[in-house]
């Protein structure tokens, strides 16, 4: 209870008071206080955000009943509520009391009634008093040599309000300071005619003006001298220490601080009440000596299961599912073997007329891809649940991404190459391998390069290093993810820029195909056509399985659908040329 966090309406006057406010939190040893400036567009969600990082209990409101209202239903529609153990410290002094429920042509907010109450249930409200609450307090004489008790009658006859005289009735709104405000002002020029000839040669009226600087000088010593006080209608009146900060005190008079609960089950369904009428708060501060005087101490205040609310919420560390990565990790194992295996196939078949016209040489550089990506796909499932972050963690995170980002780009890459390098073949005249070599130095220097700068302006934006997100907080609990990086954005970047890719995979193979034809090549161009159209379908669904919050299903959503995409672009790559390499056809017309 010794976190809290200043929401803001920026205004002058809110400004001005929040910012001394933070600075006396401060003062008073409370934990890390922050002011945030609330946006005029009403949206939110970044604010949110901030308040759960900063795992605050209390919420100072400065902000009028148009923004309040639509500020609590937002904090309470993502957890933020009494009843979820957080405090709202909000102004008493609207002059609409359903200022809540209030809904107005662009004023509505999206919270049902019952929603507001228990979002304000049990919030404190702070008002100015008109008058002290002292009950001799209307017996005392004014500076005026008036006491209360006539100022009030005098008051209510000049207005022509009813004969029977109730003073708490009497002064509303701001009338108890205007009062005051005019007797400061009396006593300051009174007290300044006294000292205004001993400062300077003008004794005439016509001299005088209040622009000039030894004057104004002058009100504002009388106004910060212990001279200078008076009992007034609100209370005793100084404005000395006004600006000292170890000493603040201020002319406010007294300040009223009520707490306000919801009705009670079968209680009035309309509003807000506060536990204690205005003669009776929970407690009164007066501003002129700084003292508050608690009326109440004893606030029966506990969640609706009945429960008092807990003083800080514990953090959960959420961990990817330790089956899941088991099985994730095992079906990797097959398909690095299986990777493996044609590796091997290509290097014992290596001269036979398949392997050589499907170009041996990008074929072995596909399965290198395919087997980082497994191991990158095994490397995404190890968090904190099997070793604690540290920098060669940190170094791990960094690999397994490059890994896959790197594999990806050089699969089809060398689809590209390939394709690329049959279509030229039939305007150039030039060696078939000659061409593979210049367009794969092309195309694999474009996708690299591209890779690389998306990459360094990942890690020198977002920098790789331990990361805390929040995936949900219940109130009693925060449950956390640890990660290397939030850099989210920079991923779903790579996953668009890698289906871009693959359209133009499939894209140059259609032109292969109208061009060269297909008796071209050994290997269709329509499995080619097949595999670039499969890895956009598959590569689409993975990027969808990001979208879930949940730690474990997101990663075994991912990585199944990673698995899927690299096993297949294996199995329509190379089942083919092993089919035909064992069956020695020979037919190209059969073969295709």
């Amino acid at each position: 209870w010794r976190r809290s966090v200043v929401l803001v309406q920026p205004s002058t006057i809110f400004n001005l008071n929040s910012r001394d406010l933070v600075v006396e939190m401060a003062h008073e040893g409370l934990e890390r206080p922050e002011m945030i400036l609330l946006p005029d567009d009403n949206d939110f969600d970044s604010v949110i955000d901030r308040i759960k990082e900063l795992d605050v209990r209390v919420l100072f409101g400065l902000v009028y009943e148009e923004k309040a209202r639509k500020l609590v239903c937002s904090c309470y529609k993502r957890g933020i509520a009494a009843s979820t153990s957080f405090v709202w410290m909000l102004p008493g002094w609207y002059d609409d009391k359903l200022w809540w429920n209030y809904q107005g042509n662009g004023t509505a907010h999206d919270c049902m009634d019952s929603e507001m109450r228990d979002a304000l249930n049990g919030h404190f409200s702070f008002d100015y008093a008109q008058l002290s609450p002292d009950p001799n307090f209307i017996n005392r004489t004014l500076l005026t040599n008036k006491t209360v008790l006539e100022v009030a009658a005098e008051f209510q006859n000049r207005n022509n309000m009813s004969k029977t005289l109730n003073v708490t009735e009497t002064f509303k709104g701001y009338s108890a300071y205007g009062y005051d405000a005019m007797l400061s002002i009396g006593l300051l020029l009174d007290m300044a005619i006294k000292n205004y000839t001993k400062i300077g040669n003008r004794d005439r009226i016509d001299e005088f003006s209040y622009e000039y600087d030894d004057v104004m000088t002058l009100f504002n010593n009388i106004l910060m001298s212990e001279d200078f006080k008076f009992k007034g209608l609100t209370g005793d009146v100084q404005f000395y220490n006004l600006l000292r900060s170890e000493e603040r005190q201020s002319a406010d008079g007294f300040i009223v601080i009520r707490y306000v609960q919801a009705p009670e089950l079968g209680g009035d369904d309309d509003d807000l009440v506060a536990q204690n009428e205005d003669d009776n708060p929970v407690a009164v501060y007066d501003s002129a000596n700084g003292k508050m005087k608690w009326e109440q101490p004893n606030i029966p205040w506990t969640t609706p299961d009945g429960l008092r609310p807990v003083d800080e919420r514990t953090k959960e560390l959420i961990y990817s599912n330790k089956s899941v990565f088991i099985a994730i990790a095992i079906l990797s194992s097959f398909g690095i073997t299986f990777a493996v295996i044609l590796l091997t196939f290509n290097v014992i078949y290596r001269r036979h007329w398949v392997i050589r016209k499907s170009i041996r040489r990008l074929n072995d550089i596909v399965l290198y891809a395919a087997l980082a990506s497994y191991i990158s796909i095994i490397l995404f499932g190890f968090d904190g649940q099997f070793f604690p972050f540290n920098q060669t963690s940190i170094i791990c995170c960094f690999l397994r991404t490059i890994f896959l980002v790197l594999a990806f780009t050089i699969c089809f890459g060398s689809l590209l190459t390939k394709t690329c390098a049959e279509v030229l073949e039939r305007f150039v005249k030039r060696p078939f391998n000659s061409l593979i070599i210049i367009v794969g130095v092309f195309t694999y220097g474009f996708l690299l390069l591209v890779d690389t700068l998306m990459l360094i302006l990942w890690t020198a934006i977002d920098s790789w290093e331990k990361k805390q997100s929040i995936l949900k907080d219940d109130g009693k609990a925060i449950y956390i993810r640890e990660k290397c990086s939030t850099g989210v954005l920079w991923a779903y970047a790579f996953v668009f820029y890698k289906l871009i890719v693959l359209v133009v995979c499939a894209v140059a193979t259609f032109v292969r195909i109208r061009i060269v034809g297909k008796k071209a090549a050994v290997g269709s161009p329509y499995i080619d056509l097949l595999m670039s159209f499969t890895a956009f379908v598959l590569f689409f669904m993975v990027f969808a399985f990001t979208f879930t919050s949940d730690a474990g299903e997101q990663y075994g959503l991912v990585s199944g659908g990673l698995l899927l995409l690299i096993t297949t672009i294996l199995c329509l790559w190379f089942v083919p040329k092993v089919r035909a390499t064992e069956m020695q056809i020979y037919d190209r017309k059969i073969l295709y």
